[in-house]
């Protein structure tokens, strides 16, 4: 998983929308190298805070996949979507994102079935981000 913003982070302040760009993709194991693995669901929590704690976050960030099981986001395929964070609470002095991705990994289909089955993963990465006094 990879993260960038077009916006110098030095320049992330409370009141400005902040650009965050995700981007994701799987390498596989040699031995797995058939297996797919789509993401289908992307969620943002954000996490405020100022020099006394905890400021009111705005709503989570999302990005649900429209189709069935997902995006493929297997080598070389992957997945990248620019997410813009709202403004925030004058004041706040560092922003925490948490980033949960919902993986299907798709298994080969087995001689008595001609459907694949699918095994689900959640990960989670956490970035934390300064924010500039405006």
């Amino acid at each position: 998983m990879n993260y960038a913003t077009s916006l110098d982070v030095d320049k992330w302040t409370a009141t400005t929308s902040k650009p965050f760009a995700v981007t994701a993709t799987a390498d596989m194991i040699d031995d797995e190298l058939s297996q797919k693995i789509y993401l289908s669901n992307l969620t943002i929590t954000l996490d405020p805070r100022d020099d006394s704690g905890a400021v009111d976050p705005p709503l989570p960030l999302a990005d649900e996949a429209a189709i069935v099981p997902g995006f493929l986001v297997s080598s070389p395929a992957s997945y990248r979507q620019e997410f813009f964070i709202p403004a925030l609470v004058g004041g706040t002095t560092s922003l925490t994102l948490r980033v949960r991705y919902q993986l299907l990994l798709q298994s080969a289909p087995t001689a008595d079935s001609e459907f694949p089955d699918y095994s689900r993963r959640t990960v989670t990465d956490i970035v934390v981000v300064p924010i500039t006094a405006d």
